[in-house]
C-alpha cells in the first residue's frame, strides 16, 4: 500500500481518535460540571439562608424597640440631675489597627417616690470625628447641675430614659433595626434564588 492509498485510512483513523478523545472529555466535563455547579448552587442557599435568617432576627428587633418605645412613653416623668460627664473613647479593633468609637457618659440623680436614684448613661459609639464634636460641645453646654428631661420605670426605678436632646442617641431606634433587616434580607433573597436556579437547572444534552 503506498503513501497515497494509505493516507485516507490513517486520516480517518485519526479522525476517529480525535473524536474519541473529543467525547471523553465531554463525558467528563458532564461528569465534573455538575458537582461544580452544584457546589456553588449550595453555598449561595447556606449563605442565602443564612442572611435571610439574621434578617428575619433584625426584624423582631425591630418588633422589639418599637415596643420597647411605647412602653418607655408610659414610664413616669422625672427631672435628672447630671452630676459629671464624659467624652468616652473606645478603641474596639486596635490590634488590627482598627478605629476608635465615641460615646457620652454621665451620672445622673433624680428622685422617684421619695427616694433618690443613680443612673449610669451610656449612649451609642459612633466612629465620626463629626460626633466627637458633638459630645464635645453638648459637655460645654450641660455643666453639672443641669437638669435632663426623663422618664423613670414605675416597675424597676432604677431603669431610666431620657428624653432631653442628647448628642448621640441613648438606644437604637425602629429605622435603624429595619435597615438593617433590608441589607440581610435584600442579598439573602437574591443568594436563595440564584442557588434555587442553579440547583434545579438541567444541562442541555451533548
Amino acid at each position: 500500500m503506498d503513501v497515497i492509498t494509505a493516507f485516507p485510512c490513517i486520516a480517518e483513523e485519526t479522525f476517529e481518535h480525535v473524536r474519541g478523545m473529543r467525547q471523553c472529555v465531554v463525558n467528563m466535563t458532564a461528569a465534573i460540571e455538575p458537582r461544580r455547579v452544584g457546589k456553588a448552587a449550595g453555598l449561595l442557599l447556606l449563605f442565602g439562608w443564612f442572611l435571610l435568617f439574621c434578617a428575619i432576627l433584625s426584624f423582631l428587633n425591630s418588633g422589639w424597640r418599637a415596643l420597647q418605645a411605647h412602653l418607655q412613653s408610659k414610664w413616669i416623668e422625672t427631672a435628672a440631675h447630671i452630676q459629671k460627664c464624659s467624652l468616652r473613647t473606645y478603641y474596639p479593633f486596635r490590634k488590627n489597627g482598627g478605629g476608635v468609637v465615641y460615646s457620652l457618659r454621665c451620672d445622673l440623680e433624680y428622685e422617684y417616690a421619695g427616694r433618690r436614684y443613680q443612673y449610669d448613661l451610656h449612649t451609642r459609639s459612633e466612629r465620626s470625628a463629626r460626633s466627637r464634636i458633638d459630645i464635645d460641645n453638648w459637655i460645654g453646654q450641660n455643666p453639672p447641675g443641669t437638669i435632663l428631661l426623663a422618664r423613670v420605670n414605675p416597675s424597676n426605678p432604677n431603669e431610666l430614659v431620657v428624653e432631653s436632646d442628647l448628642p448621640q442617641r441613648q438606644f437604637g431606634t425602629v429605622a435603624e433595626a429595619l435597615a438593617t433587616a433590608a441589607i440581610f434580607g435584600l442579598p439573602a433573597f437574591v443568594m436563595i434564588g440564584v442557588g434555587r436556579r442553579l440547583a434545579g437547572a438541567k444541562r442541555p444534552n451533548v
